[in-house]
């Protein structure tokens, strides 16, 4: 009654064996019989799948625009259908083709106009940090030699880097956009 055993269905779990019973009932490797009653005994956490893809009792539906349901292993009845209604399903494949061809010249259209303005950024962001790189060099040379005319320049250079760099944030509020 009190003495350890290890679970019967592989999961390396040890338990007394009072409450065998419990574990199984929440064992991850317990196998149960198919609830749609196709007689296949599958292991818990593999259930889901076996419904959702394999149980042949399964009720599927039929592509989007048919109306048609069916047991997924009646397959003569799935022959019927198909076969009767041959023409329809192929309209519906081809639309359903066409449909996602145009969504994705739609997405290729967008990325290539965010790739010009990303390109677009990108050559503002140069000349930025050459205008910059201009700006330091002018002021470390003017540092160095104490000279105000430089240093009257730099101010000016700032003052208009400052407004370039106004309108190059209003440019990239309206890329974002």
């Amino acid at each position: 009654e009190y003495r350890i055993v290890s679970c019967i269905n592989n999961c390396r779990e040890k338990f007394i064996w009072k409450e065998a019973n419990l574990h199984l009932l929440t064992c991850k490797n317990a196998s149960k019989y198919c609830p749609q009653n196709c007689g296949e005994k599958i292991e818990k956490e593999e259930m889901d799948s076996h419904i959702q893809k394999f149980c042949p009792n399964t009720i599927t539906k039929c592509i989007d625009c048919c109306n048609f349901e069916g047991k997924r292993g009646d397959t003569d009845i799935w022959i019927n259908h198909l076969s009767s209604n041959f023409n329809d399903h192929l309209y519906w494949i081809l639309r359903s083709h066409q449909n996602r061809i145009n969504e994705f010249i739609y997405l290729q259209k967008r990325l290539f106009a965010k790739n010009r303005q990303v390109n677009e950024l990108i050559g503002i962001t140069t000349k930025l940090t050459s205008k910059v790189n201009e700006i330091v060099k002018t002021y470390s040379q003017a540092k160095l030699q104490n000279t105000p005319n430089d240093l009257n320049y730099l101010n000016s250079s700032a003052q208009t880097q400052s407004s370039s760099t106004t309108q190059t944030q209003s440019q990239s509020q309206i890329f974002s956009a």
